[in-house]
């Protein structure tokens, strides 16, 4: 699963980079923005922000939610949710050279992944004014 999530990670950056004007070429993992290259290394895959959004979908589900479609929409959140964080992260390091190694790559992560946790828990406050709302 390493290669594919490292090239949807690279994809998704270029993209981001692409519509935020940024000049952008990729090859692979390898990004080439602004004359310098930047790698999508197999630790940029994303799967540190997938599995513990994975987990807190399944302990929030488990927690406060009586319908299994709605614990299985949260699990399922987790995935696109982790993906678009990652996409995210890897842009960010690419449209800011300082952000590509060391502690600010380091602290853009946990910046990154404190709004991936913000957004899902208003999925989940989503999911929850749907089920009130619909009695589903």
């Amino acid at each position: 699963m390493t290669l594919p999530l490292q090239l949807l990670a690279s994809r998704l950056a270029a993209f981001l980079l692409a519509i935020t004007g940024f000049g952008v070429i990729r090859s692979g993992n390898i990004l080439e923005v602004g004359g310098r290259s930047i790698a999508v290394a197999e630790a940029c895959n994303g799967i540190r922000f997938l599995l513990p959004l994975g987990f807190v979908a399944v302990l929030l589900g488990d927690l406060t939610r009586s319908k299994v479609w709605t614990r299985l929409a949260l699990v399922l959140t987790a995935v696109p949710l982790a993906i678009l964080a990652n996409g995210v992260r890897v842009a960010a390091a690419g449209a800011v050279p300082a952000l590509s190694d060391g502690t600010p790559h380091l602290v853009s992560g946990w910046i990154i992944f404190a709004a991936c946790i913000a957004v899902f828990l208003l999925t989940a406050w989503l999911f929850d004014t749907l089920e009130s709302r619909f009695h589903a």
